[in-house]
């Protein structure tokens, strides 16, 4: 993106009939965010379909933070 705004692009008015420079940096942005917004739902789709084929567990409220930690905890090493 520096490299984008630092370019010649930027460093003069656009003239008529080319592309204005927030056209650019918006054609560069797009690609980025439909990938993202793709991977997004099918991260959702894959949660949905998990629950839907019973492929879940449930935590009591008072167990929550306790599961939580163990998530985000990194794995023990095996011993060797």
């Amino acid at each position: 993106m520096r490299d984008l705004i630092l370019s010649p692009a930027f460093s003069h008015p656009p003239s008529i009939g080319s592309p204005s420079p927030l056209l650019v940096i918006s054609d560069v942005q797009m690609p980025t965010r439909k990938s993202s917004l793709e991977g997004l739902r099918g991260q959702i789709k894959a949660g949905t379909d998990a629950l839907e084929r019973g492929d879940f567990i449930e935590v009591d409220d008072a167990d929550l933070e306790g599961y939580l930690e163990r998530l985000t905890r990194p794995a023990a090493k095996p011993a060797r």
